[in-house]
């Protein structure tokens, strides 16, 4: 996505003074935003300051507290890149509102950190949250002018960096990068990315660009090094996949212990690969979708608690000439059940009131993160306009393309927007808005795109979207028939404030969409329970435990076999042990 277009800009100014654009012509939606669409809860946004200039967001995550942590890259005083993360805190936000460093008033951000070393290239690529603290996986330059995966832990309430670990190269020389990084049932962390990259070979990542060159690999991080306070001195496994260059997806799947990779083939255009690893990394199958060009991200679907295929998104260009968005959904053995291609909105706020859908051959639709939803379906999020009208330049005689260079210059979508689209488990589009920052104190929207998306812990949707100011954070509503009947627990407890819900049985805990729990007593808990009285959780301490309302305090450890007490007022945790009659930190 561009952020400025300085050449859009001046003629589009120059030809709607003249009255060569009507937006009275245009067809479909006037606002962009469909009627089942949810209501915008805030959008904030964020602008250079401490986090660097010219700031492009690519991705975010929730915190334990509620919080939200974004991350990407920023210019550094040498014109390179640095890689920044920050934290939002949202009390009492609404409508849009422009986010100020750090104690400069009521509304502003709570902690921001960079890395990185003047006039070399560094940068965030991928958040998770595990516990208190915040994961950052990106890349950073070494002394012999390439770059290494980096993967730096740093605490959720103050942005204090914990450690870092530089996974080494093997080949001296060449370049290597995180570009995601996941949270696990266990407390893990599962990793991808790329190694053997040229030099210069990382031109970007997410939606700043592809790298040119290198080898895809998984690393796993157990729950003991992920807690830890000293960094890892290497992953507990890894796996290399030397026909893809690069991993742009991996999730957990469930509580089966098994992994989804998606990557992308080293031969352009970037035909997707899914790969089902199981809890050592080992290939169970690998499926290639030909048909479909650069892949973004991949989700784990789930209907009513039970696991049903997994979805990605991307987009690629056809023989047209024509960018769109695409969705593809595939059942557990990788099977695709069906695909779609989307894009090119009518209508938006300020400037962009009424437009119609546009020319296909124009109009880019770029899509980049993607998430389930408790109901079978998934959110695709996505950024769409106009690269530039550039290419449509030139002084032959083609009157086709004369006239597609007139209709760029007065399209107002040569600044971009982000979208967000709902699509239900059979492919039929729920809803979709388009949306694009409209500053508080006056003036008119911006360039703008939806770079990432997460469903929080309330049943909000957020998106990360990288503005031509900033970074913005637009937070909707929950949808109005959003259903948590996965999560009885969660779905059942009574609201307690600040996402905090109360168990009548088992006390008081924050729930995540991703299963993981925030329990008052216990702690950090992984459980999506499907009934009311009987949850089966796992404890990074204790493995997976069993308790019920009749129960509970009292855990039944299936590892061990035996049961152990729990004392709820206990801090730090105790728990007697009946099988040697002794109490017992844990």
């Amino acid at each position: 996505m561009p952020k400025k277009n300085l050449y859009g800009s001046l003629v589009i100014g120059f030809v709607l003074l003249g009255g060569g654009f009507s937006p009275a012509l245009a067809d479909g939606n006037a606002t962009g935003v469909s009627a089942e669409a949810p209501s915008v809860s805030f959008y904030a946004g964020v602008g250079e300051g401490a986090i660097g200039e010219d700031p492009h967001a690519v991705h975010g995550t929730q915190t334990s507290d509620g919080g939200y942590v974004v991350g990407g890259k920023s210019l550094d005083a040498g014109g390179a890149w640095d890689g920044f993360l920050f934290k939002v805190v949202p009390s009492g936000f609404s409508g849009y509102l422009n986010l100020q460093e750090p104690g400069e008033g009521n509304q502003s951000y709570a902690w921001s950190a960079t890395f990185g070393t003047s006039s070399k290239k560094d940068g965030v690529n991928n958040l998770a949250s595990v516990g208190d603290s915040v994961f950052a996986g990106g890349f950073i330059s070494v002394v012999d002018g390439s770059q290494d995966a980096i993967l730096a832990k740093y605490s959720s309430s103050d942005g204090s960096k914990i450690w870092e670990y530089v996974l080494p190269e093997i080949t001296s020389g060449l370049s290597s990068a995180y570009e995601v990084v996941s949270s696990t049932p266990d407390g893990g962390l599962i990793t991808g990315g790329l190694f053997d990259s040229a030099k210069d070979g990382l031109e970007g990542f997410k939606s700043y660009g592809n790298p040119i060159s290198g080898k895809a690999f998984v690393a796993y991080y157990s729950s003991s090094q992920v807690s830890s306070s000293v960094a890892p001195s290497s992953p507990s496994w890894r796996k290399d996949f030397n026909a893809s260059l690069t991993v742009k997806g991996v999730r957990p799947i469930g509580s089966t212990g098994d992994f989804i990779l998606l990557t992308s083939l080293v031969e352009s255009p970037h035909i997707p690969s899914l790969k089902r690893l199981d809890s050592q990394g080992n290939l169970l199958w690998e499926k290639t979708y030909p048909t479909r060009s650069e892949p973004t991200d991949v989700c784990v679907l789930a209907s009513d608690g039970t696991l049903t295929g997994f979805a990605f998104c991307g987009h690629g260009g056809k023989s047209s000439g024509i960018l769109d968005s695409y969705l593809t959904v595939v059942d557990l053995n990788g099977t695709v059940r069906w695909t779609r291609e989307f894009g090119d909105p009518a209508g938006g706020v300020g400037k962009f009131a009424g437009i119609s859908s546009g020319n296909a051959k124009l109009i880019y639709d770029e899509s980049w993160g993607i998430q389930s939803t408790a109901d079978g379906g998934m959110l695709v999020a996505t950024g769409t306009g106009i690269e530039g009208c550039e290419p449509w330049q030139g002084s032959d005689s083609n009157q086709t393309r004369i006239a597609i260079l007139q209709e760029c210059v007065v399209d107002p979508r040569t600044d971009w927007r982000g979208m967000i689209t709902k699509f239900d488990a059979n492919g039929t589009q729920v809803w979709q808005r388009v949306d694009s920052f409209m500053p508080p104190e006056g003036g008119n929207a911006s360039s703008s795109a939806c770079e990432y998306v997460v469903l929080l812990a309330d049943g909000k949707i957020l998106s990360v979207n990288d503005e031509a100011f900033g970074v913005g954070l637009l937070v909707l509503e929950p949808e109005a028939n959003a259903t948590f009947v996965g999560d009885l627990l969660a779905s059942s407890g009574t609201d307690a404030g600040n996402s905090w819900k109360n168990s009548s049985w088992m006390g008081y805990f924050l729930s995540f969409p991703s299963g993981w729990k925030y329990h008052s007593t216990l702690g950090w808990i992984y459980s999506i329970p499907t009934s009311l009285d009987s949850v089966w959780f796992y404890d990074q301490a204790l493995g997976w435990c069993w308790t019920s309302q009749s129960a509970y305090p009292f855990l039944w450890r299936h590892s061990a076999s035996e049961w152990i007490y729990f004392l709820k007022t206990s801090s730090p945790r105790s728990f007697y042990d009946y099988s040697d009659n002794a109490w017992k930190k844990l």
